[in-house]
């Protein structure tokens, strides 16, 4: 599947570089608080495609869908960033 960079990989790439505590805690916040703007789009997304199937607007719920995927696998790779870290 050929899509974009999200901003969860560019995440990913600056994680590799860390190399201190003071530098993991700086991405660590980082990274939770794109986390936490991810969470409020997905919910954006979810009342958008709850709007439009109750207006009967197909083409609208599919985008909404298909950026709640996109943001969805963004989660999954910042949730897992986390973790990591936290360790």
């Amino acid at each position: 599947m050929n899509r974009h960079r999200g901003a969860a990989e560019d995440v990913a790439i600056a994680v590799g570089a860390t190399a201190d505590d003071a530098s993991t805690d700086h991405v660590l916040r980082l990274i939770s608080q794109i986390s936490r703007r991810t969470n409020l789009r997905l919910d954006m997304y979810r009342r958008g495609i709850a709007v439009a199937d109750a207006r009967g607007d197909v083409g609208y719920a599919c985008a909404f869908k298909h950026l709640t995927h996109i943001d969805k696998q963004d989660q999954e790779i910042l949730e897992g960033l986390i973790d990591r870290l936290q360790r």
